[in-house]
């Protein structure tokens, strides 16, 4: 009775099932992109007369353990299938990337079709590490050594080293009374087990958020810097704080848009 009475219910797309007998008007799913077709199902209902799908088919896909079924397109999101032949609405304007963050993903992923708004595009569009770290910087680890633990996953000690450097370095210099958000990502549990060793013996948290995850894990994440540990290095010109490996594409576009200030 409450559920029938209700203007606005939010719930998961799982649980979704359990309130079929509740009549909606108009459905909003968020990150559409992630569920399976069969999944998006559960929230279709007979008398709908809008369903709205929001969400990134350039990013992380839904999770599908089988290969077989993945192979043959389980994985293909009704958002994905229905942006290739229905029209759409791209919302083509961001609020928080430095443009200089933006210029890589933009061109690389989404045709150049995304403008940056007024407030990042000020020359005050800044944080207090930026004297000394420009917006990306590319960081050479190569005389690290890297190792496979007993369970095949790959880490580098010396790239956790390097890492732990960085962010004590941000950790002296940012404002104290701001709060600031890093992300420490990589491909490899291993690295992020380690990673995470060396970030709890940190000091002078407060106001310092430091969050250690692997490039899945980031996904809705969304962080002032970004420290991306991938264990190879590609020669190239210094950009940004990034220790980079070649990801596939939608890996690659998820961490990159999560970044504010630094990568």
């Amino acid at each position: 009775m409450f559920l029938q009475n209700a203007v606005i219910v939010f719930s998961t797309a799982s649980t979704a099932f359990t309130i079929m007998d509740v009549e909606f008007d108009v459905c909003i799913v968020d990150e559409a992109t992630q569920l399976v077709e069969a999944h998006t199902a559960l929230v279709l209902k007979p008398n709908l007369e809008c369903l709205v799908l929001a969400g990134d088919h350039l990013q992380l896909p839904a999770t599908v353990i089988s290969e077989v079924a993945r192979q043959n397109g389980y994985g293909v999101s009704l958002f994905e299938r229905l942006i290739k032949t229905s029209p759409s609405l791209l919302l083509g304007t961001q609020y928080r990337m430095h443009p200089e963050i933006l210029k890589f993903p933009n061109k690389k992923f989404y045709d150049g079709q995304i403008a940056s708004a007024s407030n990042v595009t000020a020359n005050n569009y800044s944080r207090e590490w930026s004297d000394k770290y420009r917006p990306i910087e590319l960081i050479d680890t190569c005389s690290g050594k890297e190792e496979t633990n007993e369970y095949n996953s790959k880490f580098n000690a010396f790239e956790c080293e390097v890492t732990k450097f960085i962010v004590e370095d941000i950790n002296k210099v940012r404002d104290r009374e701001v709060n600031t958000s890093l992300g420490i990502i990589t491909p490899y549990q291993a690295q992020v087990k380690r990673l995470s060793y060396l970030n709890r013996e940190s000091t002078d948290t407060s106001k310092f958020s430091v969050k250690v995850m692997s490039v899945d894990g980031c996904q809705g994440q969304e962080f002032d810097i970004v420290i991306f540990s991938g264990m190879n290095f590609i020669e190239s010109n210094t950009y940004f704080i990034i220790l980079f490996h070649v990801l596939p594409p939608m890996r690659l576009c998820l961490f990159l848009v999560y970044v504010n200030f630094l990568l």
